[in-house]
Parts: C-alpha cells; sequence; structure tokens
C-alpha cells in the first residue's frame, strides 16, 4: 500500500495503516507524523493542527480540548495560568483587617467621648442620669470593657466622695 501523509488533527495508526485523531489536548501538523500536547495555558484549535494561548481570564492544563473560563471571584493569578480564589481571599481578609481597625479607633473614639460626658455629668450632678448610663458592645466594640470599667469607675468615685461628704 502507498503511504499518504495524515491531515492536520491527526496522526499515523500504529501499524501505519490509517490515521487516527489525536487525543483530547493534543494537536499535529498535517505530515507531522505524532501528536503533541498542548502545555499548561493552551487548548488545540477547532482544526487540531496548533495550541492557542488562552486569553481574557480562560484558562487550561494540559489535556484540556478548550481553554476554560476563571469566572469571579476567581481569577488568573499572574501568567501561571491558575485559576485561584486567592485574590479574593487576600481581598476578603484586607477588608476584614480594615473594618476591625476602623472599629477599634471609633470605639477608641467613643470611649474618649464617654469620659468627657461622665466629667459633665458630675460637674453638673445629674446623679440620675450618671447612674442610667450604660455601655453597649455595639456602641463600644472593641472597647466595651473598657467603657463599661469607665462608668462604674466613676460611679464608685461619686458614691465615695458622697460618703466622704456625707450626703
Amino acid at each position: 500500500p502507498a503511504c499518504s501523509e495524515c491531515p492536520a488533527g491527526t496522526s499515523p495508526s500504529a501499524d501505519h495503516s490509517s490515521c487516527v485523531a489525536c487525543q483530547d489536548g493534543a494537536v499535529a501538523r498535517p505530515r507531522s507524523g505524532q501528536c503533541t500536547m498542548c502545555g499548561e495555558g493552551s487548548a488545540p484549535e477547532s482544526s487540531k493542527s496548533e495550541c492557542r494561548p488562552c486569553e481574557d481570564q480562560r484558562y487550561a492544563v494540559e489535556g484540556d480540548e478548550t481553554c476554560k473560563p476563571c469566572t469571579f471571584p476567581a481569577m488568573i493569578l499572574n501568567d501561571d495560568n491558575w485559576c485561584t480564589y486567592l485574590y479574593f481571599v487576600l481581598f476578603s481578609l484586607a477588608f476584614l483587617l480594615f473594618m476591625l481597625l476602623v472599629l477599634a479607633v471609633f470605639g477608641r473614639l467613643r470611649l474618649q467621648c464617654l469620659k468627657r460626658r461622665l466629667n459633665t455629668l458630675v460637674a453638673t450632678k445629674s446623679w440620675p442620669e450618671l447612674h442610667a448610663t450604660q455601655t453597649t458592645l455595639l456602641e463600644y466594640g472593641l472597647w466595651k470593657n473598657k467603657a463599661c470599667a469607665t462608668v462604674q469607675d466613676c460611679k464608685l468615685q461619686v458614691k465615695k466622695t458622697s460618703f466622704q461628704l456625707g450626703i
């Protein structure tokens, strides 16, 4: 039998009697004689004669027939053809740390306001309002325990001064 060259996307069978299609993820140029796997980050074009790199947030691993989309919140990591949630996790962690910082600063500012308010209540002798003063986790956040201690210290100081004055 006369030898014939195999078309693109095929290679000679083991006995060279016919042409067989390349396996998934592999290509063969016309008359190449063998199939070659596309590497990571590329997939066979439709004729299976060459590999095309994946673009636009798409990726492929060796053996893939097509480039697959990498959708939000996952992203392609640099040029490594790796679809990962790493950026999303890092962004979420940074956002969480930022929010904790904001809450810590806000709570500290609220604590300073509380101290001024308590001093004003003592100076104006607004005892019912002083004794009704309470603190909440929502209002003082990370500083709630410090706020509770400040209120209690102020109330104890007023009580101690009252006993000393015989009131």
